[in-house]
C-alpha cells in the first residue's frame, strides 16, 4: 500500500511503500508522514528516499485538527482501505437453524461441519476498497471487470459495501488484489493448452487453489461459522430474532445491521453497527454476501470437514441479508442464491484468506 500526503490530503494506491521519514531500526516501527500521520508497520528496505513497508499495516493515527476538510474527509475514508483481518481458529459448529427458530426456511438443515483456520476480513469490500484496485485491472489483463455501485446515499458513501457486482467481478478482484498485495492469486481457469490459467477475465468454470495465500470469497460453511462464532442457537450475534418481518423493528437486528426495518431505504457505511465476538461488522444486513459455494437447496445431515459446497450448480450462495430484506432473511442461517452473471444494489461480499 502506498500512502502519501499531497497538499493535506491522503492519496492511497496499492502497492508496497510509504514516504516516510528514516527508521532507526528494524522490526516493527512507527513512521512519520508529512503532516502528522502516524503508520505502524514491518520495516522492509529503504531505497532513494522510499521506505518499503510490508504488505501488513498493524496502525495508522491521523492527526485531523492538522487537515483540511478535504484532508479529513480523506482520512476518513483510508479506515476502508486497509486491511483489517480477524483470525478464525478451526472449530466445529452445527451449520443451519434449530427447527424452532421464527423465520426458519426448509433449507436449512443442522448439519455438523468443522472448519479449519482462516482470517476474515472485519468489514464488507466497500467501494473505496473496489474502485481503487479496479484502477489497476486493464494494466493487469482484467478487461470485464464490472464498476460497481456504491449506493450514493449522502457524503460518506465512498464507505459504503460496493454492491452491483457479479460472483465473477468478485473472484476477479479477489485475484487482482492478490497480485497487488504480493499474494498468490487463488482462482484459476483451464487455458487453451489444458493448463490452469489465473481467472482474469470471461466466464469460464471457476477452480479454487485452496492452498494459495491470496484473497478469496468465504465457504458456506466458513461464513455461517464468522457469522455465528457459536450461536448456533440465535438468529443475530445479539441475540434471538423476535419479529421476522420488517415491522415493528427487531430490537436484536436493530443492534447488529442495517435491514428493511432501520435503514431508511439504502446502503450505511461498513462498521456502523456492532459488530460480533470476533469483531466482525456487518454479517447482518447492509450488503448481502457473495459465498463460493455452488447452492444447493439442502445442507444435508452428515458430518462435514471444510465443506466446499457441490461440484457444479448455476447458482452461488449469497449469505446475511441486506439493507431492502426482512428479519428473517438476516438471520444467520438464511440461504438465498443468485446466478454468478447477475448483480443486485444489495449484493456485495467480503474477503477470506488462508490462517497462518
Amino acid at each position: 500500500m502506498i500512502i502519501r500526503l499531497v497538499s493535506a490530503c491522503l492519496v492511497v494506491s496499492g502497492a508496497a511503500a510509504v514516504a516516510a521519514e528514516r527508521p532507526d531500526d528494524g522490526g516493527v516501527q512507527q513512521w512519520k508522514l508529512r503532516g502528522g500521520t502516524e503508520v505502524e508497520a514491518h520495516f522492509v528496505s529503504m531505497s532513494r528516499g522510499w521506505i518499503t513497508l510490508s504488505n501488513e499495516i498493524k496502525a495508522v493515527t491521523i492527526p485531523t485538527d492538522k487537515l483540511s476538510s478535504d484532508g479529513v474527509e480523506q482520512a476518513e475514508k483510508l479506515a476502508g482501505l486497509i486491511n483489517v483481518f480477524t483470525e478464525v481458529r478451526k472449530s466445529d459448529f452445527n451449520m443451519g437453524s434449530n427447527s424452532g427458530e421464527p423465520g426458519r426456511s426448509s433449507n436449512e438443515s443442522l448439519r455438523p461441519v468443522e472448519t479449519s483456520r482462516f482470517e476474515i476480513k472485519t468489514t464488507e469490500v466497500t467501494w473505496c476498497e473496489w474502485n481503487t484496485v479496479r484502477k489497476f485491472a486493464v494494466l493487469n489483463g482484467y478487461v470485464d471487470l464490472s464498476e460497481g455501485t456504491n449506493g450514493a446515499n449522502g457524503a460518506d458513501a465512498d464507505l459504503n459495501p460496493v454492491v452491483d457486482v457479479t460472483w465473477r467481478d468478485a473472484v476477479k478482484w479477489c485475484n487482482l488484489k492478490s497480485r497487488l498485495d504480493g499474494r498468490t492469486e487463488c482462482y484459476q481457469v483451464k487455458g487453451a493448452n489444458g493448463k490452469n490459467e489465473i481467472f482474469k477475465s470471461g466466464t469460464a468454470v471457476v477452480i479454487c487453489d485452496w492452498g494459495a495465500n491470496g484473497y478469496r470469497l468465504p465457504t458456506e460453511a466458513e461464513w455461517e461459522f464468522a457469522c455465528r462464532t457459536r450461536t448456533t442457537d440465535k438468529a443475530f450475534h445479539t441475540g434471538p430474532i423476535r419479529n421476522t418481518g420488517v415491522r415493528p423493528l427487531d430490537r436484536n437486528l436493530d443492534q447488529a445491521g442495517w435491514y428493511a426495518g432501520n435503514s431508511g431505504g439504502h446502503l450505511h457505511p461498513v462498521a456502523g453497527k456492532r459488530p460480533n465476538s470476533l469483531g466482525i461488522f456487518d454479517m447482518h444486513g447492509n450488503a448481502a454476501e457473495w459465498c463460493w459455494d455452488n447452492y444447493t437447496n439442502s445442507l444435508g445431515t452428515s458430518e462435514a470437514h471444510d465443506p466446499k459446497g457441490p461440484a457444479s450448480g448455476d447458482q452461488r450462495v449469497i449469505r446475511g441479508g441486506s439493507w431492502n430484506d426482512p428479519a428473517a432473511s438476516c438471520r444467520a442461517a438464511s440461504r438465498a442464491s443468485l446466478s454468478p452473471g447477475s448483480k443486485k444494489t444489495n449484493v456485495g461480499f467480503r474477503i477470506v484468506r488462508r490462517g497462518r
